[in-house]
């Protein structure tokens, strides 16, 4: 599952992206590349996939984008 915050102010962005419970936020827009982990948050989806991330199986991991 993926979000989106969309705001002028990229520190309150970052601030309300780190709440929320998915595995990729997107400032501004939500761009996925190759080489950036994603998979579920929580009891969702089998883990990760991609970069050493695959082998933390017991983290919760998140990535958040900011775009222009």
């Amino acid at each position: 599952m993926s979000g989106t915050v969309f705001s002028r102010d990229p520190e309150h962005a970052h601030a309300v992206g780190r709440r929320m419970l998915t595995g990729n936020v997107g400032i501004n827009g939500l761009t996925v590349a190759p080489n950036i982990p994603f998979g579920g948050y929580k009891l969702s989806g089998f883990g990760r996939e991609g970069k050493p991330e695959g082998l933390a199986s017991f983290q919760e991991i998140q990535a958040l984008y900011l775009l222009g």
